[in-house]
Formats: structure tokens, sequence, C-alpha cells
């Protein structure tokens, strides 16, 4: 490996440090320089690295897209499960959760095998907004339960906070809905 693999590692790095600053715009620029100078060249996991960040800061774009077919021609298991949570998660920002629904399902089947915790975390995350959203309230409970453990130790303490706030409100509607019906759960509430 020449000096070159270590200046697009030290851009993929310099990216996530922009990131984690929350300014998209410069880790957007430097991805995207670093891709442009690295296609094609003997190191495809600085690609890869760079369509992964791409494809997760650009929702919804082009980028899950690109980074599903270049996972696909390396048979990377791990980064095509990846961008199939992202494309499940560009279908649920254009509101058709059926689709994404079974993407992020796909997608927390690979991560479980693989026992990836911060992805499967996401995933379930994603899946409880969904269940939250068709009011079954006990199903979106359950999957928030089951994603704030895998956040922890993926040391992702602003999603623990954020499941935290997901599960209060979840539980209230959940209490609320059971006066109702007196079971916690709606009628046509789940997905098919």
């Amino acid at each position: 490996m020449g000096p070159q693999i270590y200046r697009h590692a030290c851009n993929v790095v310099q990216a996530d440090i922009h990131l984690l600053d929350g300014d998209i715009t410069a880790a957007h620029t430097i991805l995207l320089n670093c891709l442009a100078k690295q296609l094609g060249n003997k190191w495809p996991e600085t690609e890869l690295q760079c369509l992964e960040r791409l494809s997760e800061i650009t929702v919804p774009s082009q980028w899950p897209v690109i980074y599903l077919a270049y996972s696909l021609k390396l048979k990377s298991k791990l980064h095509i499960h990846k961008a199939v949570k992202d494309i499940g998660c560009a279908f649920l920002l254009e509101n058709d959760e059926a689709t994404a629904h079974s993407l992020l399902t796909v997608a927390l089947e690979g991560f479980t095998w693989m026992d990836v915790h911060k992805s499967r975390a996401e995933c379930l995350f994603h899946l409880g907004k969904i269940s939250n959203s068709h009011m079954d309230f006990q199903k979106a409970v359950e999957l928030w339960t089951m994603a704030r453990p895998l956040f922890e130790r993926s040391s992702q303490l602003k999603s623990v906070a954020k499941i935290d706030e997901c599960l209060m409100t979840a539980r209230k509607n959940l209490a609320q809905a059971s006066e109702f019906t007196g079971d916690g759960h709606r009628e046509g509430a789940s997905i098919g």
C-alpha cells in the first residue's frame, strides 16, 4: 500500500469529523472528491467507505442505489445490507412505509445474522417509527425496547436518548389507546 491509500483514509476520517460537527456540506464535498480520486483504484474498501457515508447523508438520492450496486459487485454482505437499510430509509422519507418496512426487515435479518449492533438498532428504530405511525404502539415499544441496548452497546448515546423519548411517548399513547380498546391495540394497526 502506498501513501495514496492513507491520504484517502485521512479524507474519510476528516469527513467523519465534519459529520460529527454537523457540517454535512463539508463532509459531502470531501467524500465526493475522495471518491472521484479513488474510483477504479485497487483499494475498494475506501470506495465503499465513501459510498456508505454519501448514502447515509444524502438520503433520498441516488447514492444508496450506487452503494448497493458497488457492494453487490464486491460481494460485501455487510455493505449490501447497509445499502438496503439506506434505501429503506429513503422509502420511509418518501412515505412509502410498506416498501420501507420490507427493506428494513431484510436488512435487520442480515445484521442480526452478522451481529452488527448499531445497524440492527437503526433498523429496529425505523421499524418502530413505522409501527408507531400505524398506531401499533405495542409493536413500536417492543421494537424500540430491543433497539435501546443495541445502541448502548455501540456507544450511540444520542440515539439512546432519542429512543427513550420515543418509548416515553409510545407508552403514553399505548396507555391512552388501552383505555379505548382494553388491550392497547387498535384495529388495522399492523403492516402486512
